[in-house]
């Protein structure tokens, strides 16, 4: 199960990427990026905003994220839409603000100070407000964000094999930092 969805969230993201390119005629109209914090713990976070106008560039994010550390797992996908406002211009470096939607899936287990296991699974819609910077040279962009994330689900409820539980938020601070290629 687990490389079957990790093979159709690559196949998804590859399409919609690929697809977008192909609509690209004009230089700089497409970025695609990359976050490298998802790669630390076993994750990746795609998204391939093309330019609308001269301010608003909007499209496609998708997240696959399968990690364990310590005795905790995440295993979770997302994907949705993404719309960036560039105050200087699109993917021109200068300050910026995002709002995402988007629906997310997963499952966690966590190990408390006691070695006990709590897990629980959900899904729901997801909103993300966010502002920062973009920084350009030539091709390659690198954002910087700081926002604030909201889940329709508000937590998510694990409960032990003894039928404990806690409560996990799904909702709280964002932060982003991507690197990015334009076409």
């Amino acid at each position: 199960m687990e490389n079957k969805l990790k093979t159709n969230a690559t196949a998804i993201a590859a399409v919609t990427l690929l697809g977008l390119s192909a609509q690209a005629h004009a230089e700089d109209d497409l970025s695609v990026r990359i976050s490298p914090l998802p790669l630390i713990i076993g994750g990746i976070y795609l998204e391939a905003p093309y330019k609308l106008n001269d301010q608003i560039a909007a499209g496609p994010f998708a997240a696959y994220i399968n990690s364990n550390i310590l005795g905790n797992k995440t295993k979770m996908f997302q994907g949705g839409v993404r719309a960036d406002y560039y105050a200087e211009g699109t993917f021109k470096e200068g300050w910026m603000a995002s709002v995402a939607a988007g629906y997310a899936s997963g499952d966690m287990t966590i190990v408390d100070q006691n070695d006990k296991s709590f897990s629980g699974s959900g899904s729901g819609a997801s909103f993300l407000l966010a502002g920062g910077y973009n920084w350009r040279w030539d091709k390659v962009t690198l954002n910087l964000e700081m926002g604030y994330s909201v889940s329709t689900q508000g937590s998510l409820t694990l409960k032990s094999s003894d039928g404990e539980k806690k409560s996990q938020p799904l909702s709280g601070p964002a932060f982003d930092l991507s690197v990015g290629w334009l076409f």
